[in-house]
């Protein structure tokens, strides 16, 4: 990663205060907070629009990494900012559809892994052997430490949630058939 591109562990401690990789609720309620009020507020609030860009650019990237952790009521999941209970609700009433196979009609995927623990034990780069800056490296910083010249060595487990891009969280596949009702296929 080169160094104009975001590097999302220092972004999500120094802008919005969590360690990587951020709870869902807990980003999207900072960010919710920050876009009211302070340095990131909208523009249609008073704020600047290019520091309201980054903070959102930021946000976006933030988002798809989140992780769960814990016990959470699936009432409380968001993705996206929209509640696990919007998706997978199907096409409107009159357009013809088919449930999407990839996410089997629920319109998201989850997944409980293993993910790195951002705040746990460290051990000595061994790509850049601790010095991101010099050598080989001087130029773009090491991709493997992302330039901090510790890697993480902790893992915990952790439930990641996103939307089903083929089907974009409804559930079902659009089916161009105009002479077909909506029900009719069934």
């Amino acid at each position: 990663m080169n160094k104009n591109a975001l590097d999302l562990r220092t972004l999500s401690q120094s802008m919005f205060g969590f360690a990587f990789p951020p709870n869902p609720e807990k980003l999207q309620s900072k960010f919710r907070a920050m876009v009211k009020e302070g340095r990131y507020r909208h523009p249609d609030k008073g704020g600047n629009h290019e520091d309201y860009i980054y903070m959102k650019d930021v946000y976006e990237q933030l988002l798809p990494h989140s992780v769960i952790s814990g016990e959470v009521k699936e009432s409380e999941i968001l993705i996206g900012g929209r509640p696990l209970s919007q998706f997978g609700r199907g096409l409107d009433s009159i357009t013809n559809g088919v449930s999407c196979e990839d996410c089997e009609g629920r319109g998201y995927f989850r997944a409980t892994r293993l993910v790195t623990d951002y705040s746990g034990p460290t051990k000595m780069c061994w790509v850049c052997q601790g010095r991101p800056y010099t050598g080989s490296f001087s130029r773009y910083g090491c991709v493997n430490c992302s330039d901090e010249g510790r890697v993480y060595t902790g893992k915990k487990q952790g439930t990641q949630y996103w939307k089903c891009s083929p089907c974009e969280g409804t559930g079902e596949i659009y089916l161009m058939n105009p002479v077909l009702q909506k029900g009719g296929l069934r």
